[in-house]
């Protein structure tokens, strides 16, 4: 859903950053083993995240002059109160019953320092996402982005991963991942306890990646391929804060090859190893049998 927003641009850097920003807060968020808040703390302080939740508290309250105040002067245009007013008419109805601070992103660039806050409010009637942006500059700081967003479900319930209302090309995509994994971890298994397999460490990492991506974000439906891309385990799934979850698998190409090999025989083996190429070979004895003739190292 389209929605007025006013929104600062930087260029291709600060798309990357945005894009990498919630991934990035979940792998450290998941590494630090702390809880979400305990790592928006880190981020962002108490004060700041009451300071930006001031700004949509204007907005609740139709209050523009507080809001067209703290924002950098380049956004103060004659479009500025019709954009206010569509955004004010987007809020829900009543005193939220809960807020949350969902994301939290800080960048420092020539000497401004940004800060990126976004909040999850429940109403009575829905629920509604802002993202509030604020920049510092020699101790100064001024609002350059303000984004609201009307929902009629919460971030946890529009991202929930289930099978209810899904597409085909979900359950294809999550039985290919399935598979891959499970195919790779079968083919490593049997790769690690093969004695005597010659070049064992390469046919491992060729295991361990699968070739190619076919990924879904599982909310929307939207997927995407890519030729070129090397995935562990041939499958992902990620769930970035605030984000629909995306899943994706690969062709496990390298677990594939050696289980195919392996069950052709045609293994590379080490000299003097059991197993490998084993093709009899006939030969007449002198008392005019057949028999198949050992085979060579």
């Amino acid at each position: 859903m389209h929605s007025p927003s006013l929104i600062r641009t930087d260029g291709a850097a600060l798309c990357l950053r945005r894009f990498l920003q919630p991934w990035l807060l979940a792998f450290c968020a998941a590494l630090a083993g702390c809880s979400l808040d305990a790592w928006i703390g880190m981020v962002a302080s108490p004060e700041e995240q009451a300071r930006a939740r001031s700004h949509v508290d204007h907005l609740r309250a139709r209050d523009f002059d507080a809001i067209e105040g703290a924002l950098r002067a380049d956004l103060r245009t004659p479009e500025l109160r019709p954009a206010l007013e569509k955004m004010a008419a987007m809020v829900p109805a009543g005193e939220p019953r809960s807020v949350q601070t969902i994301g939290a992103s800080r960048n420092r660039n020539a000497g401004v320092s940004s800060l990126t806050l976004s909040f999850e409010y429940e109403f009575a009637s829905g629920w509604m996402l802002a993202n509030v942006t604020t920049e510092t500059r020699d101790g100064a700081a001024v609002v350059s982005a303000f984004h609201v967003v009307p929902s009629t479900r919460s971030l946890a319930d529009e991202h929930r991963f289930d099978l209810a209302g899904k597409s085909a090309l979900h359950v294809a995509v999550l039985a290919a991942a399935v598979a891959a994994v499970a195919l790779t971890l079968y083919a490593l298994y049997l790769c690690v306890r093969t004695k005597g397999l010659a070049y064992k460490a390469l046919w491992i990492v060729f295991i361990l990646f699968g070739f190619g991506r076919l990924a879904i974000e599982w909310s929307s439906g939207a997927w995407g391929f890519h030729l070129l891309h090397l995935q562990l385990l041939g499958a992902s799934y990620m769930a970035p804060l605030g984000a629909p979850p995306v899943l994706s698998a690969s062709l496990p190409v390298g677990a594939i090859v050696f289980l195919a090999r392996r069950w052709n025989g045609a293994l590379p083996m080490k000299k003097g190893a059991a197993g490998g190429v084993r093709q009899a070979q006939v030969t007449d004895d002198p008392a005019g049998a057949v028999r198949p003739s050992p085979p060579r190292d």
